[in-house]
């Protein structure tokens, strides 16, 4: 636990440090998910039309 703890200040000192890294991280991941989620339904087929419920109009 201890190193653990020692870890995350060390994160804490080094995000005080740079704030500008910790800007670039979350624009990263947030670009990262998005890109992720178009992939997703792009090539899953989740995102056209409910055939089993139109069919029974």
């Amino acid at each position: 636990m201890a190193r653990a703890m020692r870890a995350a200040a060390a994160v804490r000192a080094a995000v005080e440090a740079r704030p500008r890294v910790l800007g670039a991280l979350a624009a990263l991941a947030t670009a990262t998910m998005v890109v992720l989620l178009a992939w997703f339904l792009v090539f899953s087929g989740l995102n056209g039309p409910v055939q089993f419920v139109y069919s029974s109009f």
